[in-house]
C-alpha cells in the first residue's frame, strides 16, 4: 500500500496539505459507522463536508443505505461549523468571510486545471466536438455509486463491505471530478488497500495484471521516477486520473466477484 501512494504521499508531506487528514478522518468515520457509533460518524462526516465541500459526494453511499440519522448529525454539525463565525467576528465580517470563501471555491477551476478529469481525460482522447459539462460526470458519478451499491444482503459482512466500498468510492471518485491538485488523489488510499484485500482473497491473473498497470499509472507520475520531459508526456496524457479510474473499476469487477463467491459459499 505504502508503495503505491508514496509519490503522492511525498509531494502531499512536502507541501503540507490537509489531505491525508482528510483521508484519516474518512475511515474514522466508517469505522465508528461499523461500530454503530452514527452520533460520533456524523459528525465526522459533517467536520469533513465543512473542510471540503466536494467531499459531501459521500453523503450518496450513506442516502441509499438509509444512514439517515448520521446525515442529520453531519449536516447539523456543518450548520454549526458555519455559525461559528458569526458569533466569533459578528455578523458583517463573518458574512463577508463566507462570501470570500464561496468565491474562492467557484474560482478554482478558473486559475487551475487538471489533465486527471474525467472531462479533459475525455476531451484529450476523443473527437468530441467541445468539452462534456461537469455536472454531467458528476451525474453520472452518482448513477455510477447507486448503480454499484444495489445489491442487498441478509449477511452482515456483505452490508458492512457494501457501505464501506460505497463510501471509499465516493472519496475515490472526487479527483476525477473536479479540478484538483495532484495530491488529492490520496484519497483513493482506502479504497486501494480494500482492492488488494480483495486480491489476496481471490488472486486471478488478470486481476493482478489489472491492479499493477493501474498502480503503475496512477503512483508512479514523478520526474525523479521517468525524467522531466517522459513525465511532461505522462501529465498531458492523464495516466493519473486514468489510473485512478481503472481502480475504481478493478475494485467493483472485484466485489462483484466476491459476492458471487459468497453466495455460492
Amino acid at each position: 500500500l505504502l508503495a503505491c501512494v508514496v509519490v503522492l504521499l511525498t509531494r502531499e508531506l512536502h507541501l503540507g496539505n490537509v489531505n491525508l487528514w482528510l483521508v484519516v478522518g474518512v475511515v474514522i468515520a466508517t469505522e465508528r459507522l461499523l461500530s454503530g457509533a452514527m452520533n460520533t460518524a456524523g459528525i465526522l462526516f459533517g467536520v469533513l463536508w465543512l473542510v471540503k465541500p466536494y467531499l459531501g459526494l459521500i453523503v450518496i453511499p450513506l442516502m441509499w443505505r438509509g444512514h439517515w440519522r448520521i446525515i442529520g448529525v453531519a449536516v447539523i454539525t456543518t450548520v454549526i461549523g458555519l455559525l461559528i463565525p458569526f458569533i466569533a467576528l459578528g455578523p458583517v465580517r463573518a458574512w463577508q468571510l463566507h462570501l470570500d470563501w464561496a468565491s474562492a471555491m467557484a474560482s478554482h477551476s478558473g486559475y487551475l486545471s487538471s489533465p486527471d478529469t474525467f472531462q479533459s481525460l475525455i476531451t484529450r482522447w476523443t473527437s468530441l466536438p467541445g468539452p462534456v459539462p461537469t455536472w454531467l460526470f458528476i451525474l453520472s458519478a452518482v448513477v455510477f455509486l447507486i448503480v454499484m451499491d444495489r445489491h442487498r444482503s441478509a449477511d452482515p459482512g456483505q452490508r458492512s463491505l457494501a457501505t464501506v466500498s460505497g463510501i471509499w468510492t465516493a472519496l475515490a471518485i472526487v479527483p476525477n471530478l473536479v479540478v484538483t491538485d495532484q495530491e488529492h488523489f490520496l484519497f483513493s488510499l482506502p479504497l486501494i488497500a480494500l482492492t488488494l484485500a480483495l486480491l489476496f482473497h481471490r488472486r486471478e491473473p488478470w486481476s493482478v495484471v489489472m491492479f499493477v498497470v493501474a498502480m503503475v499509472s496512477y503512483g508512479t507520475r514523478s520526474s525523479d521516477l521517468w525524467g522531466s520531459a517522459l513525465e511532461g508526456h505522462l501529465v498531458a496524457a492523464g495516466v493519473l486520473g486514468a489510473g485512478n479510474a481503472l481502480l475504481i473499476l478493478l475494485a467493483h469487477v472485484l466485489l462483484a466477484g466476491h459476492r458471487a463467491g459468497r453466495q455460492q459459499d
